[in-house]
């Protein structure tokens, strides 16, 4: 039977009446403010005890699974990134390689023609100087006849 405040009120009353109103009021701050029923026992405290305990460990267990996957996630991202940038990476240095090896290829045709060009520049020097002294040669000997150097 639950108790309601009004049958409360009136034991309070009649314990007033008999016992007067401090020892009524001692009485009364003794007795639970609802039923019995409500009251927690020991058996209830300790099956409380021992949800809260399973529902932490659950929390726990459920807390690790969750960190584990969140760090699956991070090192599955850092190993894409890792990748991609390793690709990357590989693409830019093909790259260079290619230009590098058409930059030698340029050089190379480049130097190839200035060496033809100097060569070239070399046999029509040689042959001016050649015929500067034929000329040369010419004129000492015609002067030479004529008898300037006498």
């Amino acid at each position: 039977m639950a108790i309601t405040e009004d049958a409360r009120h009136r034991l309070y009353q009649r314990l007033e009446e008999v016992l007067g109103d401090e020892q009524a009021t001692t009485l009364m701050e003794h007795l639970p403010p609802v039923g019995w029923a409500d009251v927690a026992t020991k058996r209830d405290l300790d099956h409380l005890q021992a949800l809260t305990q399973a529902d932490i460990e659950r929390f726990r267990v459920e807390t690790r699974a969750e960190f584990a996957a969140v760090r699956g996630e991070i090192a599955a991202g850092l190993a894409a990134v890792r990748g991609e940038t390793a690709a990357g990476l590989a693409a830019v240095r093909g790259d260079m390689d290619t230009g590098f090896a058409a930059l030698r290829g340029e050089m190379h045709t480049g130097f190839a023609e200035l060496r033809t060009e100097i060569a070239h520049l070399g046999t029509e020097v040689h042959s001016l100087l050649r015929r500067q002294t034929m000329l040369m040669l010419s004129a000492v000997t015609l002067l030479g006849a004529v008898g300037m150097f006498r």
